[in-house]
């Protein structure tokens, strides 16, 4: 399991956008980061945004292309490129659960 921490300006706002990086990666933890969008995404995907304490206060799956998904009260966001597998909850923790999600 390879994880990319995106927490400079530049890394954030390339993401899992196609030839960046954070691609190649089993996900990607985006820090702060309370407002994730996937335009210029080709593929759709899992995102996850949780609080100072690694609680999960909102997950989707499968965001598609041009969407805009936010958590006003998150502090970090953690996606992956959209799969079958487990994924994180409402009320997980990121930090506790990350071994069985991801």
């Amino acid at each position: 399991m390879k994880a990319a921490i995106l927490s400079s300006f530049s890394k954030r706002f390339r993401g899992l956008l196609p030839g960046s990086p954070a691609r190649d990666s089993s996900f990607a933890v985006f820090v702060p980061c309370r407002d994730i969008h996937t335009f210029g995404m080709d593929a759709p995907i899992d995102v996850a945004f949780a609080d100072h304490m690694g609680r999960v206060l909102v997950s989707r799956r499968a965001v598609g292309p041009r969407e805009r998904v936010r958590c006003v009260s998150a502090k970090v966001a953690i996606e992956r490129l959209a799969s079958t597998e487990p994924w994180f909850e409402v009320g997980d923790n990121v930090f506790a659960d990350i071994e069985r999600k991801i």
